[in-house]
């Protein structure tokens, strides 16, 4: 496990009041008890998570921000002003591609995943892991009576072995994100999976 240090620690509450201003006013897409959370629950419980799994601090940093660029208007520059390079290389390699690429926007949802499959399956292990996670959170936080939940389940299972692909995958964390996608599948009634591609 990684250490913080009071430098690493200055730097995810900085990291962590940066997100919280910038999703101000953001609100989760769905819930178990149709209440409305605050979108910031989601980057706290990733970071957390990221945390607990003893990815380097600079990761947690980035868990923290990584869906800042796609859905604030923070950019880039913004994140490599505040928290250097490393930490925004990490948060761009979490950007959605449509976000990031494409000026007008890929034509539909199944473009812009498969273009993030792409794009992810050729990032450093780091961002590859983070996406892990990020995907484990969002399948526990998911409510099985979504129907979104099914589509969900089904671009996951394409996205996940890309992730796998090129190998450095931390066991803890592929760990996670199997229980992430059996419990999900399980309270969808889904019985039947077979991972594929990450081992």
């Amino acid at each position: 496990m990684v250490m913080q240090s009071f430098n690493d620690r200055h730097q995810e509450l900085a990291a962590e009041e940066f997100a919280t201003l910038a999703h101000e006013g953001q609100f989760r897409k769905f819930d178990d008890d149709g209440q409305q959370r605050p979108f910031i629950i989601h980057p706290r419980e990733v970071a957390e998570r990221a945390r607990g799994l003893g990815l380097p601090p600079k990761a947690v940093q980035a868990a923290w921000l990584h869906d800042t660029i796609e859905d604030t208007p923070v950019t880039y520059v913004d994140i490599h002003m505040e928290f250097g390079y490393e930490v925004a290389q990490l948060v761009w390699g979490l950007t959605n591609v449509d976000a990031r690429v494409f000026e007008h926007g890929l034509p539909n949802r199944a473009a812009r995943k498969q273009a993030d499959v792409e794009f992810l399956s050729m990032e450093v292990a780091l961002v590859r892991m983070l996406k892990l996670i990020d995907l484990g959170v969002n399948m526990y936080d998911t409510p099985a009576r979504e129907k979104f939940a099914d589509l969900f389940l089904e671009e996951a299972d394409v996205l996940a072995p890309a992730l796998c692909s090129n190998g450095g995958i931390w066991p803890d964390v592929l760990a996670f994100y199997l229980r992430a996608r059996r419990d999900l599948g399980n309270r969808r009634g889904v019985w039947e999976w077979e991972h594929r591609g990450c081992r």
